[in-house]
């Protein structure tokens, strides 16, 4: 496939641009664009971003007929005291922005290389890089945050141009809390039943691959309450996850419930811009359960805060 010749490589163009690169003809100069990355404000739920878990920025940039033009990776970026990511010599024309930010090695694509000009935006995944059997068993999942941004390039002429994309989280936080469970030195986990969304395309939609297990074990508080965390991708509200807690030493199910529903029940969470769930289970002494989840209390006909 010939490339058309705007995709020829940037170290033969850049001479031609500064060629014409003059006092009078400052339209013929190379755009420069600082992208800036920042946490979407409207996230909440117990803070759905760590900064710490921004290690890396996938930056990818495709034309106006969805064609891959260019990538840039940037390390560490929100750990910089003015960060900005920079792109010299795009022409002015209509480009889609695509980044992708977490830890460096556990994602990748597919195609795992794109070629300039031939790889399309409809094609290309973002796929998670590491899993066994579809088991995450006392492993924790690596964050993955989305960004998206269709801009106009400026000529040179108009200045240094600014772009703002808000990153947001492709996964969940699961916080598991007890209170009333009698003490023992029986020992527990953690499970959360879904399907794997490992494979995302670069919309953020994803493609599901089959059935996941997340899993890790409980701790215990001074209280012998039990306590521990989950990360999955993201919960959608047209899957059906499933929260259990099992009682390792008898091998019984100690709780277990349809994660969706019960988030369902509360009008005050919306799924889309709550990323981080804390789920605390009352049991009684007959060991039936009552919930809160982020402070509300989840009953059979409504929520009430607590």
């Amino acid at each position: 496939m010939k490339l058309p010749t705007r995709y020829l490589p940037a170290l033969f163009l850049l001479p031609l641009l500064f060629s014409s690169c003059i006092k009078d003809e400052l339209s013929d100069c190379p755009s420069e664009l600082r992208i800036y990355f920042a946490c979407d404000p409207a996230i909440s739920g117990g803070g759905g971003i760590d900064l710490e878990d921004l290690e890396k920025i996938w930056l990818f940039i495709f034309d106006a007929d969805g064609l891959f033009y260019e990538k840039q990776n940037d390390y560490q970026y929100f750990a910089k005291r003015e960060s900005y990511m920079t792109v010299m010599g795009l022409p002015a024309e209509d480009f889609c922005f695509i980044a992708w930010a977490g830890k460096e090695a556990d994602y990748s694509t597919l195609p795992l290389d794109f070629t300039v000009g031939q790889t399309t935006l409809e094609e290309a995944q973002w796929v998670l890089s590491r899993i066994s059997n579809n088991i995450y068993e006392d492993w924790e999942h690596p964050p993955l945050f989305y960004t998206e941004k269709r801009e106009r390039v400026l000529p040179y002429s108009n200045g240094i141009q600014r772009i703002d994309m808000l990153l947001t989280p492709l996964h969940n936080v699961i916080l598991l809390t007890t209170e009333g469970l009698p003490a023992s030195e029986e020992t527990y986990r953690f499970v959360i039943f879904d399907y794997w969304n490992g494979k995302y395309r670069f919309d953020s939609s994803f493609t599901p691959v089959g059935e996941v297990t997340y899993s890790t074990p409980c701790n215990k508080d001074s209280d012998s309450q039990l306590f521990a965390s989950l990360r999955t991708l993201n919960i959608h509200s047209n899957r059906e996850p499933v929260l259990e807690i099992v009682n390792v030493t008898q091998q019984q199910r100690l709780y277990r419930a349809n994660l969706i529903a019960l988030l369902n029940k509360i009008e005050a969470i919306d799924l889309q811009t709550t990323f981080t769930y804390h789920i605390h289970i009352i049991f009684s002494t007959d060991m039936t359960a009552s919930l809160l989840i982020n402070g509300w209390q989840v009953t059979e006909w409504e929520t009430i805060p607590r």
